[in-house]
């Protein structure tokens, strides 16, 4: 699948999240007028837990870690 613009995960079910791409940028909302109002799809657990790491609660952190420490949570 390919990246598209930034897609409400709200709006979509259970098997198209599943069939994101990794990396494609999320967000709760159809109107994202601030960074923080999106994420970065990360997968979705064997037990059907959606991972995304959210732009809002990455700043002030290691961008980089945090992606990949969110990433090894949802291949577990």
């Amino acid at each position: 699948m390919k990246f598209k613009d930034t897609v409400n995960i709200h709006n979509l079910t259970h098997a198209q999240r599943s069939l994101l791409p990794i990396g494609q940028w999320v967000s709760t909302t159809n109107n994202v007028t601030k960074p923080e109002e999106r994420g970065v799809f990360l997968g979705v657990k064997v037990n059907g837990t959606v991972v995304v790491a959210w732009y809002g609660n990455a700043k002030g952190r290691n961008y980089y870690e945090y992606i990949r420490a969110l990433r090894a949570y949802a291949l577990n």
